[in-house]
């Protein structure tokens, strides 16, 4: 299988983006090498997207949805992309982290 471009990529995450409006989702970014533009054939797609938590914990009442609302959205990525995507918090404890991580997003 053909590996997608980044401009393909983002092309399909904004259809995405736009298709899922009406849910919890804030912002959508891509990092990694296919936000710097460096991805090869080993590489996979790297996600992030924030939620509006006080409209997902509305939503989704306990642990259990919540949990499997996000395993839906990395499956429905997964499949959209043809490509297996990994997903973050962006919020984490890990300040290096997280400031390398921004450094590289690219917004939806």
């Amino acid at each position: 299988m053909q590996q997608l471009t980044q401009k393909e990529i983002l092309k399909l995450l904004k259809s995405y983006k736009l298709q899922y409006a009406c849910e919890e989702r804030e912002r959508v970014e891509l990092f990694s090498s296919y936000a710097k533009g460096t991805q090869s054939q080993y590489s996979d797609v790297a996600g992030a997207y924030n939620i509006d938590k006080k409209k997902f914990s509305l939503k989704h009442k306990n642990g259990f949805n919540k949990i499997r609302r996000i395993q839906e959205v990395q499956e429905t990525l997964t499949k959209i992309l043809r490509d297996k995507v990994d997903r973050i918090s962006l919020i984490s404890n890990n300040w290096s982290f997280s400031k390398h991580i921004n450094n590289e997003m690219m917004y939806v």
